[in-house]
């Protein structure tokens, strides 16, 4: 990966309460840096009030799509609450995803109780 390169990574969870973002936040920037090896990146994290999803959804450069059902498991550990998982590369599949993201995110910033 080129040193330079600048990722940037939007998530949007369900309110519960303000401690959590901050914490998810430092979390996911740990994680990621562990990974790449380097700090060029940006993380933006916003809550949704109302947000009803049992979905976890990956999109990588508005080309692949990564959707991943969460089963009522073990809250302790991800990997036991897992249920089905899809991957597309499908332009059409992933343009309705991320339309779906880019609507939440644009409400979220706008403090829209959906």
């Amino acid at each position: 990966m080129n040193d330079h390169a600048q990722i940037s990574l939007r998530i949007l969870i369900k309110r519960n309460s303000e401690s959590i973002e901050s914490c998810l936040a430092d979390e996911v920037h740990s994680e990621i840096e562990n990974l790449i090896g380097h700090s060029h990146f940006h993380i933006e994290l916003l809550s949704v009030l109302n947000l009803q999803t049992q979905m976890i959804t990956i999109i990588v450069d508005r080309e692949k799509l990564l959707s991943v059902e969460l089963r009522d498991g073990s809250k302790n550990c991800l990997l036991n609450s897992i249920g089905t998982a899809t991957y597309s590369s499908n332009s059409a599949i992933v343009c309705s995803h991320l339309a779906v993201f880019e609507t939440w995110w644009v409400r979220s910033q706008y403090g829209s109780n959906l």
